[in-house]
């Protein structure tokens, strides 16, 4: 591999490093949308945001690094406190947020103004937005009336083809060409 090729690889990967926050917010909003929950994004993407725009302005300039870490915290503890997430979200989430984070961890060292990673800074916003990752979830539950079941992620995501058998779904109906007495289940979204 030449220079000029290392360097567009690089070019390459900081943009997309700057596109971390854009990227968790669409994932969060189009899941919680199809599963039809869609406020249970709004704590998370409101106190990722917050981090951020926090740390980009007015600690060290790594708001992507602050927005990436409190999303990761939040997801997990919301995973921990959910009893129904299975085992391939269990392997996935942490990859996908391992990916980025190594992502993030590259394009700090290699943005850095003195040319080393800035170790001290970066494990402080480490540290702190994971803080408040987990604190947010934890003043939800403590917070909320029904321990934050209606606000945080619970992994369920109920559309009716999963829920039909435990009635947690209301039935769209329609009446069938055949007969029109009878009722059909209509299915307009299905769980991702």
């Amino acid at each position: 591999m030449t220079d000029a090729d290392i360097a567009y690889i690089t070019s390459r990967i900081t943009g997309f490093h700057k596109l971390i926050p854009f990227v968790i917010g669409a994932v969060t909003i189009g899941v919680c949308t199809v599963n039809r929950t869609l406020v249970k994004c709004l704590p998370h993407l409101a106190i990722a945001i917050i981090a951020g725009v926090v740390f980009h302005c007015f600690f060290t300039g790594l708001g992507v690094t602050a927005f990436l870490i409190s999303s990761f915290a939040y997801v997990i503890a919301c995973a921990d406190a959910s009893p129904s997430i299975d085992t391939f979200l269990k392997i996935a989430m942490p990859t996908g947020f391992g990916i980025l984070w190594f992502i993030d961890m590259y394009v700090t060292k290699v943005t850095s103004t003195s040319g080393e990673f800035p170790v001290f800074p970066y494990l402080a916003t480490v540290l702190v937005s994971a803080l408040i990752g987990l604190f947010s979830v934890y003043s939800v539950t403590q917070l909320s009336k029904d321990d934050g079941k209606y606000i945080l992620y619970d992994f369920k995501g109920c559309s009716c083809d999963d829920c039909a058998q435990s009635n947690q779904c209301s039935a769209n109906t329609v009446n069938a060409a055949t007969n029109s007495n009878s009722k059909v289940k209509q299915v307009l979204m299905r769980r991702v």
